[in-house]
Order: structure tokens, then sequence, then C-alpha cells
């Protein structure tokens, strides 16, 4: 998650679990401690600043940086949708994602 942009996150974008019981435990969990909130709406993700920053820290510090991009961009091409119009509802939500990845990537 410290790698697409951390507002606005849909739950379509994160990693699959084994379950989909595993993946609400897991949101559930990130919620009842603080790092990330719900969207009353579309229950869209955001995840606190301060929580970003930290997790791109570690994963840098325990030499896990290289690895996890990777498995991000994989992740987003698997969920991003062909080029057909008829998707634009769907690019519309993952583009500032993908944006927020490259940003980082090149920095």
């Amino acid at each position: 998650m410290c790698y697409i942009d951390p507002k606005d996150i849909p739950q379509s974008l994160l990693p699959p679990g084994s379950s989909r019981k595993k993946e609400m435990e897991a949101i559930g969990t990130l919620s009842a401690h603080s790092f990330i909130s719900r969207r009353p709406v579309d229950l869209d993700l955001d995840l606190y600043r301060l929580v970003h920053l930290s997790m791109r820290n570690w994963l840098w510090k325990e030499k896990l940086l290289a690895q996890s991009t990777g498995r991000v961009l994989v992740r987003l091409e698997e969920v991003f949708p062909d080029e057909d119009h008829k998707n634009r509802s769907i690019w519309r939500r993952y583009l500032p994602h993908g944006a927020f990845y490259a940003t980082i990537r090149t920095s």
C-alpha cells in the first residue's frame, strides 16, 4: 500500500487474501489500529500519511524495497483494465495509483 496513492484506495487494488473473510479481517485489523480509514460511501480506503511513509522506510531498512515494488507492479498489471472505453470508470479509479507508483519508482 505504500507504493500507491494513499487516498481513495479501491479494495480491488489490494492483493487477494486466501479468502474474502481473511481480506476483511486484515482490513478490519488495519482499521482498528487506525492505520487506515474507510470511506463510508464507496468503502475505498485511505492510508494515513505517516503510516504510508513509515511502511516505505521500513521496507527500505529491511532491504525489501525492490521485492515489494515488483509485487506492486504485478498487481497493477493484474487489475488495470484494457484500453476499451467501456472501462473508463475503472481507469479513473486506478490511474492516480498507477501514476503515484510511477512517480515513486523514478525518484
